[in-house]
């Protein structure tokens, strides 16, 4: 009975073709670089004063504002170490993935030196960007609260003209009140009576 004789992985891998052999050196090269890249950008976008090295007026306006006692929501938030990117991005994993995107769109046009001056962030930050920290808002049932319990329900009902977080909440306007959370009474009270409005 004769034997068999067992090739190993590299002696399989030294029988494919040359072309083959390149093609998965440039495959694996490749994904290294992305996953390193990928991690290296990570690490990157928590700091604020690299985002604001390409995002010009106003964003290192705001940067700046963060270096000193709050004045706005944006700065309140970043003395209690919240970073730029923690607002910026979406929920969990799928929200860090949309910002490397976008951060890679915007590294793309850099490194081409195609990119707009002032680089201002035009990327909207939605409701859910506000709750990934600021879940328990929702779970007040208490009337003195009644305006963040019934917002999603105005969403529902008129969600084109419904307000967002963002509206009363405006992270770098420096025209709001300490004492009523950073907000401008003037504006929110302007979303109120649109709510009340649809709401009877």
């Amino acid at each position: 009975m004769g034997k068999t004789k067992l090739t190993s992985p590299a002696q399989k891998l030294g029988r494919l073709p040359r072309w083959l052999k390149w093609m998965l050196g440039f495959g694996l090269t490749g994904i290294v670089l992305l996953a390193g890249g990928s991690a290296y950008g990570a690490h990157l976008e928590n700091n604020d004063q690299f985002c604001a090295s390409c995002h010009t007026r106003p964003e290192t306006i705001f940067v700046a504002r963060a270096q000193h006692s709050a004045v706005d929501l944006a700065s309140a938030h970043s003395a209690k170490g919240v970073n730029c990117i923690a607002c910026h991005s979406g929920e969990g994993v799928a929200g860090r993935l949309e910002a490397l995107k976008l951060g890679a769109h915007d590294l793309v046009a850099y490194a081409s030196r195609n990119y707009p001056q002032p680089a201002v962030t035009t990327h909207p930050i939605g409701d859910v960007n506000c709750l990934k920290c600021h879940q328990k808002i929702l779970q007040n049932r208490s009337f003195d609260n009644h305006f963040h319990v019934l917002l999603p329900r105005w969403q529902e009902v008129d969600p084109e003209n419904a307000a967002t977080c963002v509206q009363c909440h405006s992270g770098h306007a420096d025209n709001g009140e300490p004492r009523l959370a950073w907000l401008n009474r003037q504006q929110t009270v302007a979303q109120c009576n649109a709510c009340h409005r649809i709401a009877g």
